[in-house]
C-alpha cells in the first residue's frame, strides 16, 4: 500500500525513506528491549540483552528493511514496558502488534490472562484493534477472494508430518548457532522461578515460531526470528551477566565475540548463499534501482511477473518471487527473478538483461517465456532446498 501511495518516479527516496524509517523503530526496540530487562534485573543485565538482539544476524539483515517484525515488535515491547506504568496504553500497544503483523496474534490472549491474574481488566481493551484487524482480513478476503494470512501460515500442514518434524529440527539447530548466547541462555533462565511470570508473555511468540511457515520453509536466518529472539533475550541476559562475572569477563569480551560471530556467519552467508549474496546485508540496493530503471524504460504496459519491482513500474504485475513454475505458466511479457533460479534455452526470441543477482528476462512478442524458461531446483541456502 505505501508503495503505490507515490508516484513512481520517487521510488528510491520512498524505499530509503521506509528503510530509514524501520531502522528507526529497530532502535527504539533496543532501547526498550534495554528498559524492560534493566527494570526487572539491572542495568548490566538490560545491556548485555539489548546487545544480544542489537547485534544478531537477524536485525544486521533485516532492522533496516521494509518488514513488519519491527514495528510488531515495537508495539509487543511496549505493552510489556507500559504493563504497570499505563494499563491502556499497554492493552491497546498489545492489540495493535496484531494489526500489525498477524502472528502477534498468539501474544494477545497470553497477554490478556497476565493481566487478569493481576485484576487489571483493562488488558480487554487490546481487543479492539484485533476485532478491528479481523474485521478488515475478513473483508480484504472477500473482495479479493485470495487466501487470508492464516490459511497461507497453515498451508505447512498440507506438507506432511515429515516436513514439519525434519524442518522443526533443522530450523531450531540453526537458531542455536545463529543466536548462541541468547538461546542457550534463554534454556537456562527455564530453571529460575523468578521468571514465571514474564514467561507468560514471552514463552508463546517463543513457541510459535515452530508453526510459522516461513521459519519451517526458510529456516533461522530469516526474519520470522526477530520477535522470538527479543523474547528470548529479555530473560537470557541474566544467566549471561552472572557467567560473565563468575569468570570475570567483562563487557568487552561479550562484545568481541559477538563481532567474531557475526564474522563468521557472514562468511557462511558467502558459503551457502544460492542466490548470490555477498554478505549477511545482503545485495546493494543500487541493483533493485537499476532493475526498476530497466522495466521503468521497456515494459510500460507490460505484464511483469516475479520479484517486487514490478510495483514501481507503470505495468501490470503480479508478485510470484519462490513461485518461479507458476509464474513460467503465465506466460508474462517478463519475468524478473534470481539468475540462479531459471534456465533459459538457448533462443533467439527472448530479451535477456542481468542485473547483480538478478535476470530479466522479456518475451516480445509475448508468448516464448514458458517455451524457452525453466525453474531449476532451488532456494535461498544450499541449507534449505
Amino acid at each position: 500500500m505505501i508503495a503505490h501511495i507515490f508516484a513512481f518516479e520517487h521510488f528510491e527516496e520512498i524505499i530509503l525513506s521506509i528503510r530509514i524509517f524501520t531502522a528507526v523503530v529497530t532502535s527504539l526496540n533496543v532501547l526498550l528491549l534495554y528498559r524492560v530487562t534493566k527494570n526487572r534485573y539491572g542495568n548490566n543485565v538490560g545491556i548485555i540483552a539489548s546487545l544480544l538482539f542489537l547485534m544478531s544476524f537477524v536485525v544486521m539483515r533485516y532492522g533496516g528493511r521494509f518488514n513488519l517484525e519491527p514495528f510488531a515488535l515495537l508495539f509487543i515491547l511496549l505493552s510489556i514496558y507500559f504493563i504497570n506504568r499505563r494499563p491502556m496504553v499497554s492493552a491497546l500497544s498489545a492489540g495493535t502488534s496484531f494489526a500489525v503483523r498477524t502472528t502477534s496474534l498468539v501474544y494477545i490472549p497470553f497477554y490478556i490472562l497476565y493481566q487478569i491474574r493481576l485484576r487489571k481488566y483493562s488488558s480487554l481493551l487490546s481487543l479492539i484493534p484485533v476485532l478491528l484487524t479481523l474485521s478488515w482480513i475478513y473483508y480484504a478476503k472477500l473482495i479479493s477472494m485470495g487466501c487470508s494470512p492464516f490459511e497461507y501460515n497453515l498451508d505447512f500442514i498440507s506438507r506432511g508430518l515429515d516436513f514439519i518434524l525434519i524442518n522443526l529440527l533443522q530450523g531450531w539447530a540453526e537458531f542455536a548457532i545463529a543466536y548462541p548466547l541468547a538461546f542457550f541462555g534463554f534454556l537456562y533462565s527455564l530453571r529460575s522461578e523468578r521468571n514465571k511470570d514474564i514467561f507468560i508473555l514471552t514463552l508463546p511468540m517463543i513457541l510459535a515460531l515452530s508453526g510459522v511457515y516461513g521459519f519451517l520453509l526458510n529456516g533461522a536466518f530469516e526474519r520470522y526470528t526477530m520477535i522470538p529472539l527479543a523474547m528470548m533475550c529479555i530473560t537470557a541476559g541474566k544467566p549471561i551477566a552472572e557467567f560473565m562475572d563468575k569468570h570475570g569477563m567483562k563487557m568487552k569480551h561479550l562484545l568481541a565475540f559477538l563481532i567474531a560471530h557475526l564474522l563468521v556467519l557472514n562468511a557462511g552467508v558467502l558459503l551457502i548463499s544460492e542466490t548470490g549474496a555477498n554478505s549477511i546485508y545482503d545485495f546493494g540496493f543500487w541493483y533493485d534501482v537499476e532493475v526498476v530503471n530497466i522495466l521503468n524504460e521497456k515494459a510500460s504496459n507490460e505484464f511483469v511477473v516475479g520479484t517486487p519491482h514490478g510495483a514501481f513500474v507503470n505495468a501490470e504485475w503480479k508478485y510470484a518471487e519462490r513461485r518461479i513454475s507458476e509464474a513460467i505458466a503465465l506466460d508474462p511479457d517478463w519475468l524478473v527473478t534470481f539468475k540462479a533460479w531459471v534456465e533459459v534455452k538457448p533462443n533467439d526470441k527472448l530479451e535477456i538483461y542481468e542485473v547483480g543477482p538478478y535476470i530479466l528476462i522479456h518475451s516480445h512478442p509475448r508468448g516464448f517465456i514458458d517455451e524457452f524458461v525453466e525453474a531449476k531446483d532451488f532456494g535461498f541456502n544450499k541449507l534449505r532446498g
